[in-house]
């Protein structure tokens, strides 16, 4: 039993793919190791594995297969380093609808639009209730570990009203929107659904721009050039630009202002004479 290392600010691939590699390989908890996701893999010892991360080509992670597909980390780990004689061996079927919901998530981030089959039901309310009851031994477990889920759920619902109250405050320069505070759940989106085409947003020392799902101005060929500082890191995919994030993130603060780089964008959005969204 070695570590297991991952990113920061964990997402559901990533704990997926430690539940799905401790209940594989070893009936002991592996201890975790979260590190920014730029980490170069280093540290890692013999028989010490890196998780949803490249580490500097040692980790196991999401990939783009070459028919288009996204395979997510916890399907990479499904089908290539799960042991034939494992404790798992026998379930892996069970586990493939789980990885085709993680692949849709890795690739849409949204499953709303998809139409899994009925049988992906297993993984909504019931399926974890019923998950939850197999496996806590005690009525009172289960009510106590169920009850945190659902108040979860509600302290969510709480939050996306108030999400949309904030998303309303949120200043637009043009077509950009720039959000100083990004602590609450689910704000992007509501901000995009105000129509912003573009985000700046500021965390701490971290400072980035996203893209609205649809829109398709390249962020590189807008502001590569623009921007005078080290440390900015422009997605080849054109819809992220960021200097930290809460993954890899930033040790001292940018130069800029959150709203200087909107100015900057909107002037660029200006000049390109992409002037209507979508």
């Amino acid at each position: 039993m070695g570590t297991l290392y991952t990113h920061l600010d964990l997402n559901v691939d990533a704990a997926a793919s430690i539940w799905l590699w401790r209940r594989a390989h070893s009936p002991d908890p592996w201890p975790v190791k979260t590190v920014p996701s730029t980490w170069d893999g280093s540290a890692i010892g013999p028989g010490d594995v890196a998780l949803d991360m490249d580490a500097g080509g040692r980790g196991i992670r999401s990939r783009r297969n070459q028919d288009g597909s996204v395979s997510s980390c916890f399907h990479v780990i499904l089908n290539e380093f799960l042991p034939e004689d494992g404790p798992l061996a026998e379930h892996e079927e069970l586990l493939r609808p789980l990885a085709d919901i993680l692949d849709a998530q890795r690739r849409d981030g949204n499953l709303t639009r998809l139409g899994f089959p009925p049988r992906y039901g297993i993984y909504g309310l019931t399926g974890t209730f019923l998950a939850l009851k197999l496996t806590c031994a005690q009525p009172e477990d289960l009510l106590d570990h169920f009850s945190r889920i659902l108040d979860g759920f509600v302290r969510m619902a709480e939050l996306s009203d108030e999400v949309g109250r904030l998303a309303q405050e949120i200043e637009f320069i043009g077509d950009v929107a720039v959000i100083l505070d990004q602590n609450h759940l689910g704000l992007h989106r509501a901000v995009f659904r105000r129509g912003a085409r573009f985000l700046i947003f500021r965390d701490g020392n971290n400072l980035g721009i996203l893209r609205e799902a649809r829109e398709r101005a390249h962020l590189g060929r807008l502001l590569e050039g623009q921007i005078q500082e080290a440390g900015w890191f422009f997605h080849p995919r054109g819809h992220l630009a960021a200097r930290g994030t809460r993954k890899a993130p930033a040790a001292t603060a940018s130069r800029y202002e959150a709203h200087a780089i909107a100015r900057m964008l909107d002037a660029a959005l200006k000049r390109s004479g992409d002037l209507v969204p979508w």
